[in-house]
């Protein structure tokens, strides 16, 4: 440098700018996704986004590799990682924000975040796109017989299925709701079946179906009671009791009445005390068994009671014998809990016809 005698010199130094060679840091969302046909951001699928200066982001390119097919979740998982492994395409060209996808397929996607200047950070992501809603079959209105006490059934047959997913019980994304209709009995009752299935996409399915289930449970028990019955009946050994005209025989079932305590007081049961209230509702319900040999009061004049039937038994002993050779009958002789009780006897067209009411 010189100086010159007398000269003011001035220099100004401009600074250099350092060129930016650093791609942005990002992480992406998951491998794969499967997402119904529509508009995809490209923003979605990158998270954590760091860089010195402003980012895009946007697909730089979004290519169909085939068809769907069934997979399980760890075939979707796998195949997505084996795409990503593979070198990626280099494709000029700008980074578009968003795409649209109207076709069931599977697409290999390259997501970038580019800065200012140009760098990028590159990410493969699958999309499963699926806009085919699931397959419910064979829920139909049909009719179930069962047998039980309790009343329950099954319903067979149903499959719930996807182009994607396959069986979707084993997604944990299908419902079944059993809906009773609630007019029903005991022996006979009409449900709605609903059943409603969503794939991975949120594609979803729903059927319905009536469902009448016919219980003969309680007809089978009062038919081999019956049976029981005649046996008992064919057993019994002189002649029938002279039976002059149709009615009550109130001895017969006071008889009876202190036999069903002998019977309790002999397995240490206290013995019951007679009603008369309730020998008025049984001499009803005695009629009653003759036109529907059944629990089932027309009258409700069972209600809240505890009840033993019988039919065509002469013999006070044959009777009671039968009943204690019933499970069901010989509990509510048995059941400590009844404390009150009656008998009627009713004699129709040379048949008898008994009942036995309890009451706490």
């Amino acid at each position: 440098m010189v100086f010159v005698a007398g000269a003011v010199m001035t220099i100004q130094v401009t600074g250099c700018t350092k060129a930016d060679r650093t791609a942005p840091e990002a992480e992406p969302v998951g491998s794969y996704t499967i997402v119904r046909p529509g508009e995809l951001s490209a923003s979605a699928y990158v998270k954590k986004i760091q860089d010195d200066s402003e980012t895009h982001t946007g697909f730089l390119a979004f290519d169909r590799l085939g068809d769907l097919s069934v997979m399980t979740e760890e075939e979707l998982k796998n195949y997505a990682l084996s795409e990503q492994r593979k070198t990626l395409v280099d494709v000029d060209g700008d980074c578009k924000e968003r795409v649209r996808v109207s076709r069931d397929g599977i697409y290999k996607a390259q997501i970038c975040v580019a800065d200012i200047v140009g760098n990028q950070t590159v990410f493969t992501h699958i999309f499963y796109v699926d806009g085919t809603a699931p397959d419910i079959d064979g829920v139909v209105d049909q009719t179930i017989k069962v047998s039980n006490e309790e009343g329950t059934f099954r319903v067979e047959g149903i499959t719930i299925t996807d182009n994607l997913n396959g069986d979707l019980y084993s997604w944990d994304t299908s419902v079944l709701e059993m809906i009773s209709n609630g007019d029903g009995t005991p022996d006979q009752e009409t449900f709605t079946l609903r059943v409603y299935a969503e794939d991975l996409a949120g594609n979803h399915a729903e059927k319905e179906a009536q469902i009448q289930v016919c219980n003969t449970y309680h007809r089978d028990a009062v038919n081999a009671l019956l049976e029981a019955q005649k046996k008992h009946a064919e057993a019994e050994s002189g002649s029938l009791d002279v039976r002059i005209q149709n009615g009550w025989n109130r001895t017969k079932a006071e008889e009876a009445f202190a036999t069903v305590n002998d019977r309790r007081q002999e397995q240490g049961v206290p013995g019951l005390s007679w009603d008369e209230g309730l020998y008025e509702l049984a001499c009803i319900r005695a009629e009653e068994i003759v036109q529907s040999f059944s629990h089932d009061s027309p009258s409700g004049s069972n209600d809240g009671c505890a009840e033993n039937i019988a039919a065509n038994y002469s013999s006070v002993q044959n009777l009671v014998n039968a009943w204690m050779d019933s499970e069901g009958h010989r509990a509510n002789i048995l059941d400590a809990r009844g404390v009150r009780g009656a008998v009627a006897c009713y004699l129709y067209d040379d048949s008898f016809y008994w009942v036995q009411l309890f009451a706490m």
